[in-house]
């Protein structure tokens, strides 16, 4: 019993959970074990090791496996036990043991050892970081050597090779390495990082003319790579007489530095000629740099100078915005209406109308916004956002409590785009003014049409929700709940809905399959893939991010297969790979006849959205006094599960949260002694992330729309989009990132609620 509930609390992310009790089976053993008690402590001992390890305490684990090792006998696990403790050793720093363990390793592995590239990757780097770089070479020429690798790995290994060339003095054979990965690199920064650091070897080298033709390469094809702003300061040091200041502007426009930005483009201007686009980026890294006065008089003289050039309108309509954004709201209006005079078919006339309309919004001026917003349909009923228009023109009239006039703008929008996107929107807000009209019988049919127009979109789920006078709050889950887990006869019915689309024959047995029979008989292709025996062998490992990596390998390959895919979804379910088992759900989705999730099985939905580390989800959520089903909707948005997952601004682990904000809850929550890489463990990153969001969810009095927006927004600016009619409040959300953000969690939460709560729809 123990060992299972250490396996369960370890696969639901709850290591200090799990430790404990697989720490109090080893002490009921004793020292001396007999009968069945050995291999439970064998076991015990093993698991324990590898839960060390996930919690980041390497020096426990390593301590562990030697513990495991004093009782393995010949139990099987034995040779991947001392590939783990090599790994522990390893990054717990203590090399000298860390490579004796990996060779070892070595010696008891078969000859055909799939995970032979990975061991000696990960001596190379362990060569290298104890400054023993001929071995590191060698380790890393035996990964390149291996076959069957993923491009990601061989570009890895080979930019770590170059790397260690060059601290030993070996700048040619840097140079042949960096473009050995080069062949490999998927991305354009990787790419740039590989041209820089080739550049500089043959810097080093004296091949400056070469240097020069990488530098220019990556000015020319990966300005926005991260490695481009340091290839302009090299550039400029080795070439300044063809230095060319556009190309180094923009090169720091794309990777956000917009003062260094204009530096080069004033210096342009000055000193290397004219154009129009280096008026245009110039004003828009002002724009970023929140200094609109500067970037007024850019928009100026580019229109003035170039009167033909094809960012004219779009220069007329950012003069207007920086207006506005300077608080001179006559002068925006003024241009805003130019705009659409001298240019009324042009995207930027819609724009700069749909602008103006938004500073009547920003003034409360509802009937003067929904005015500019008929307005704008009237001008161009064929513009791309004429359609958009009436929806807005509709929404602003209902907030002025015009609903005559809103419900004849949203009954034209109905009638003069039927195939729009905005048509859900547009039955959802027709079916709200109905309700204030007392017409609720009306109203209900409405919100089912729009549930029709799009059963998959926040306004069709929201408008299904209200058909049916169904207020998700999750109040009686706040206490006593616990996620389902088995779903009797699922698996037959997907099966025969996938046999029906696929072209496989149907079955006739109609009883329910204890093992599905699509998943008995693999398809050769993905059961003879060399990536899916090795991917599971370096989760069972601990390596996760390598494995996913392989796996996730598989996935890309045949994105277009949906039997592989779901075949690949039940290993991805088993090995706990979430972020990896979504993306196998979402491409069998794509390829289904079915233009809407929610017709497929259950099965399949509960693909894209699984419900792993249920104990810690739902305890955490409870213990904040919110519906668990929200917190996994929540949870899946932010890191889809994954645990190890790193944000561009770098937010952290399943909860996704800041660095210093963890620091603060720490804090709050009285635990000492916090670390960043603690954000990665489960148990931490799921308190710290419910916390975080309960304190939001209190403080708007349980209003989640809102608590969502404070969550990913800020809560001051929450506070000002919050409104006594929640559907209001969310369309008041001012940023599109946040807006977005609180509908597709919703849509999330339909889902959690459907398929995990018992809420029937």
């Amino acid at each position: 019993d123990l060992l299972v509930q250490g396996d369960v609390m370890r696969g639901g992310g709850n290591y200090p959970a799990a430790i404990s009790a697989y720490q109090s089976l080893i002490d009921q053993a004793g020292p001396s074990p007999s009968g069945q008690d050995m291999p439970l402590k064998r076991a015990a001992l093993y698991r324990l090791a590898q839960t060390y390890a996930l919690d980041y305490n390497y020096a426990a684990s390593a301590d562990t496996w030697q513990k495991y090792f004093d009782v393995a006998g010949e139990d099987p696990r034995r040779v991947l036990a001392l590939l783990q403790q090599a790994n522990a050793l390893q990054n717990n720093k203590n090399y000298a043991a860390a490579f004796l363990a990996f060779q070892a390793y070595r010696q008891a592995a078969p000859a055909d050892d799939l995970l032979a590239p990975y061991v000696a990757l990960t001596l190379a780097q362990g060569y290298r970081d104890a400054g023993q770089l001929a071995l590191s070479v060698q380790e890393f020429k035996n990964v390149l050597a291996a076959p069957g690798l993923t491009n990601a790995m061989r570009a890895l290994s080979a930019q770590q090779l170059a790397q260690v060339h060059s601290r030993t003095g070996d700048d040619a054979g840097a140079v042949l390495t960096y473009d050995a990965a080069l062949q490999y690199a998927e991305t354009s920064n990787t790419r740039s990082q590989l041209d820089l650091a080739a550049a500089r070897a043959l810097k080093e080298l004296g091949r400056t003319d070469e240097a020069i033709v990488r530098l220019r390469r990556i000015l020319a094809n990966w300005t926005d790579g991260d490695a481009a702003p340091q290839a302009v300061e090299m550039l400029n040091t080795l070439a300044p007489k063809d230095f060319n200041y556009y190309y180094a502007g923009l090169t720091y426009y794309y990777t956000k530095q917009y003062g260094t930005a204009n530096f080069w483009f004033q210096r342009y201007l000055k000193e290397q000629g004219t154009s129009d686009l280096a008026y245009y980026y110039s004003a828009t890294s002002y724009e970023f740099a929140s200094q609109q006065d500067v970037a007024i008089r850019q928009w100026t003289a580019l229109i003035q100078n170039y009167p033909s050039s094809s960012k004219v309108t779009e220069a007329r309509f950012e003069r207007a915005d920086d207006y506005h954004r300077l608080g001179q709201d006559a002068e925006a209006i003024n241009q805003y209406q130019q705009l659409a005079a001298d240019f009324p078919t042009s995207h930027w006339a819609e724009d700069g109308l749909f602008a103006l309309a938004r500073i009547y919004e920003d003034q409360k001026n509802w009937a003067d916004a929904a005015r500019q917003y008929e307005k704008t349909q009237a001008i161009n009923p064929r513009g791309a956002r004429a359609a958009e228009a009436l929806a807005q023109a509709g929404l602003d009239r209902y907030r002025a409590n015009d609903f005559n006039g809103a419900r004849a703008v949203l009954e034209r929008l109905d009638a003069t785009y039927p195939g729009s996107v905005w048509k859900a929107e547009g039955l959802f807000w027709l079916a709200k003014t109905l309700q204030r009209q007392g017409k609720d019988a009306e109203a209900k049919s409405r919100f089912a049409q729009a549930f029709q127009a799009k059963p998959d979109d926040y306004y069709g789920m929201h408008a299904l929700d209200k058909a049916q006078s169904t207020v998700p709050s999750g109040a009686e889950r706040q206490s006593n709940f616990s996620v389902p887990t088995s779903f009797s006869g699922d698996v037959r019915v997907m099966e025969h809905w996938l046999r029906k689309w696929i072209q496989l024959p149907l079955l006739e047995d109609p009883q329910p399959l204890h093992r599905p029979v699509l998943l008995s008989q693999l398809k050769p292709v993905f059961a003879d893939d060399l990536r899916l025996a090795r991917g599971k062998l370096l989760i069972e490992v601990g390596m996760i991010k390598e494995g996913k990596a392989e796996l996730k390998d598989i996935s890309d390959k045949y994105k277009d297969d949906p039997l592989v895919q779901y075949q690949l979804s039940y290993v991805l379910r088993e090995l706990g790979a979430w972020d990896v088992l979504i993306r196998a759900g979402y491409r069998i989705f794509y390829a289904a006849p079915e233009d809407d999730l929610n017709l497929t099985p259950e099965y399949e939905q509960r693909l894209v959205y699984p419900a792993p580390y249920a104990q810690i989800i739902v305890q955490e959520a409870q213990r904040n006094g919110i519906d668990p089903l929200l917190f996994y909707a929540l949870t899946w948005q932010e890191s889809q599960f994954d645990p190890t997952v790193t944000s561009a601004v770098g937010a952290r682990g399943l909860g996704q949260v800041m660095p210093g904000t963890g620091q603060q809850i720490a804090n709050a929550l009285k635990l000492p002694n916090f670390q960043v890489a603690d954000l990665y463990k489960p148990y931490v990153s799921v308190k710290f992330g419910a916390y975080y969001f309960g304190r939001q969810y209190n403080s708007f009095d349980q209003d989640y729309m809102m608590a969502l927006a404070g969550y990913n927004g800020g809560p001051g600016n929450a506070a000002i989009w919050k409104a006594p009619d929640v559907d209001i409040a969310v369309e008041n959300i001012r940023f599109q990132e946040t807006r977005t953000y609180v509908r597709r969690i919703y849509q999330h939460y339909w889902y959690y609620r459907h398929l995990y709560g018992g809420e029937q729809f």
